[in-house]
């Protein structure tokens, strides 16, 4: 065994996996999980796997075929907070292969037991396992379970668009429910839920990352120094450590940065980089696609990503969304910074010699930004309508930049943005 993330107390701690290999102890601590619910159920096969059993459902009983596993770290030589729920060698896998129907329902679910007094339970659509080998796996993310234990309920899609859920013993029965009215997850679980129970947040996973944006702002007394920002991005091989505008290659220098320690919370909030459209790539993923933007407050609009990118991820997703840092810069009054970071760089680009050679007047530098605000937002095809196109624009080389959305903050609904929150007065 090993020592690996565990959660316990709402927390992150070390600790050794705790599993249950019999079957009858397995489906009765389901059982149980049930009769709390009112719910009772009638064995067909507790012997091995599938398990099966007949439940009441509001059109008549149907039988449920159930993957119960307990969930573990998946081993060496992956990160401690990766766990897994696998099927045995000796398992049948022939329901698998079938769709979900009204008389006959295929479950995969999990047991996490290391807190015996907060157990989780985490499951997958059946269907994304059609064609489980002999060994299959499933994962998840000790940070799934800690939301779960914290929210009641998490849900994230991986980039292949499979679902984990987490959630805890009294959402089992609504689990089965969602999966019976649902068979085609026309809508989320959490959205099922909230049908009845409105204090069910989707989007709690965004605390994480707000967290770890405020302590190191406070690490750096609240200024992001120009000069202080780009040698660290430069000494830590940052791709875009030179660009002109720096301050909105920062954000993503930051979540990097975070990913490349071990003990990484961010990869397990958001998986980076996200999807690719074309040579369009989004930052991030959790659930939908997500892209870092910093937003100097001397206006309402913030330039994002090209529209046919947007358009395609909207397609494949519903929803794209943007974690918003705005702030305050000062520019420079001469050339000192710009002359710094030309030393930096090595000497002036051609297209800085370009512009010398065609007298074009001398583009300010940035010399600090100071974050004052975060902003979260989701953008529908629905609200996409209301935002503008920027077109026409050229890159250096004189090639004409493809249509970017421009995101007008003044015109987002309050369903619109999900978090905001101050970072100074």
């Amino acid at each position: 065994m090993f020592l690996v993330q565990q959660v316990y107390n709402e927390e992150i701690i070390d600790g050794y996996d705790k599993y249950i290999r019999s079957n009858n102890k397995k489906c009765d601590i389901f059982e149980k999980i049930l009769k709390k619910s009112n719910v009772d159920i009638e064995w067909i096969n507790k012997r091995q796997q599938p398990y099966n059993f007949k439940m009441p459902f509001s059109s008549g009983f149907a039988q449920v075929n159930l993957y119960l596993s307990c969930v573990t770290y998946l081993g060496k030589p992956h990160p401690k907070y990766k766990k897994r729920m696998q099927l045995s060698d000796s398992a049948d896998r022939s329901f698998l292969e079938k769709d979900n129907t009204k008389d006959n329902i295929t479950l995969m679910i999990g047991l996490y037991l290391y807190d015996e007094n907060d157990l989780i339970l985490v499951a997958w659509d059946s269907s994304s396992n059609k064609q489980a080998g002999k060994s299959k796996s499933s994962h998840v993310y000790t940070n799934d379970i800690l939301l779960a234990t914290k929210n009641g309920v998490s849900q994230r899609k991986d980039k292949n668009g499979n679902n984990i859920y987490c959630f805890k013993p009294e959402y089992l029965n609504d689990f089965i429910n969602y999966n019976y009215l649902y068979l085609e997850h026309q809508i989320s679980f959490i959205e099922y839920l909230n049908e009845f129970n409105k204090d069910i947040d989707e989007y709690m996973f965004l605390d994480g990352i707000v967290d770890y944006l405020k302590e190191d702002l406070i690490g750096r007394n609240s200024v992001w120094d120009g000069k202080e920002c780009l040698k660290e991005m430069k000494d830590n091989n940052y791709r875009n450590w030179a660009q002109t505008e720096w301050q909105g290659f920062f954000l993503e220098y930051l979540m990097q940065k975070e990913l490349s320690r071990e003990e990484s919370k961010i990869e397990q909030l958001l998986e980076i980089p996200g999807p690719k459209y074309g040579k369009t790539v989004f930052d991030s993923f959790y659930n939908i696609p997500w892209d870092f933007k910093v937003h100097v407050n001397d206006n309402d609009q913030i330039i994002t990503n090209d529209m046919e990118a947007i358009e395609l991820a909207l397609k494949d997703y519903g929803k794209i969304g943007f974690i918003i840092l705005s702030g305050d810069a000062e520019k420079e009054v001469e050339t000192e910074f710009s002359d710094w970071r030309n030393e930096l760089k090595g000497g002036l680009s051609k297209n800085q010699l370009d512009n010398i050679a065609k007298n074009k007047k001398h583009r300010k530098l940035k010399t600090k930004f100071i974050p004052t605000e975060i902003k979260v937002i989701t953008i529908d095809s629905e609200g996409l309508t209301k935002h503008s196109i920027l077109r026409g624009l050229k890159n250096p080389n004189g090639n004409i930049r493809r249509d970017k959305l421009v995101i007008d903050l003044d015109k987002l609904t309050e369903e619109e943005i999900i978090l905001s929150e101050l970072l100074s007065d």
